[in-house]
């Protein structure tokens, strides 16, 4: 899992994400008052605010008071992420592994940081340890087959993508970019099926798909076009426009809890 130098923006966290950094300090206050659950606590405070400087800084004073405090490097190596400091957090989620050799959420969180930066086979590897870990881990099946999108395997992309949405049946961005991969392979009736039932599911999916191509395929398969907002993104008539598939906004999930699957 080694990468080489450098640096990729990832999004502000979500509403969601802050909610289960607020959970995730209550329950490291009742659960464990130690000095460096005390720290982490502090450091999972100050990320939910976004202010990833403070919050490393406290789980480097964790990780100071209990050197095998893994979930104090699980938690450094999202913030360095957020950052856009792979080779840094990448070495947090090594020696998160290390500590925690059944930790699947670090190895497909060490998957997209990987896959980010061109390290596509790689990512491949940790996103498969992640799956033998967890089986029904929705989101390394996501993230794997989101790697399979950019190499060009479309099929293999649609096998991981039904296996998420076995996982998770309201997987909007699953569906979503698995409408990519079947319009790629020409199955237009299933891809706008996935697109209508990701704007379904999540209505923020809508301006991903405004796109001509898409209307076009809603045209010849009387889908629900309705769906697909004009002034969307892509619909300004290019003749290359196309679906676009989606990072998914819970690629790097912030997941509390026990570590071992």
């Amino acid at each position: 899992m080694q990468a080489s130098k450098s640096r990729i923006g990832f999004s502000v966290c979500t509403a969601a994400w802050l909610l289960l950094a607020s959970l995730a300090v209550a329950q490291t206050h009742s659960s464990r008052e130690t000095p460096a659950a005390s720290y982490l606590a502090r450091g999972y405070e100050w990320q939910a605010r976004g202010v990833f400087d403070r919050a490393i800084a406290n789980y480097d004073i964790a990780i100071a008071f209990d050197p095998r405090f893994e979930r104090a490097y699980y938690a450094r190596d999202r913030a360095r992420l957020y950052k856009g400091d792979v080779e840094a957090a990448l070495v947090d989620f090594n020696r998160a592994i290390e500590l925690d050799p059944r930790h699947a959420a670090a190895y497909n969180d060490s998957g997209c940081a990987l896959s980010e930066i061109g390290e596509q086979e790689s990512a491949l590897a940790d996103f498969k340890r992640a799956l033998e870990l967890d089986p029904r881990f929705a989101h390394a099946y996501h993230n794997r087959a989101f790697v399979r999108i950019h190499q060009r395997d479309y099929r293999a992309a649609i096998a991981d993508y039904d296996r998420a949405i076995e996982c998770d049946k309201k997987y909007a961005n699953a569906y979503n970019n698995r409408g990519y991969a079947r319009a790629a392979i020409g199955d237009e009736k299933g891809a706008l099926s996935d697109i209508n039932h990701a704007i379904k599911l999540d209505p923020r999916h809508a301006s991903a798909f405004g796109g001509v191509r898409v209307r076009r395929i809603a045209a010849r398969w009387g889908g629900d076009a309705g769906l697909l907002p004009a002034g969307a993104a892509g619909d300004d008539g290019r003749p290359d426009d196309r679906i676009a598939p989606r990072v998914d906004s819970e690629m790097i999930v912030f997941r509390i809890g026990p570590i071992n699957n």
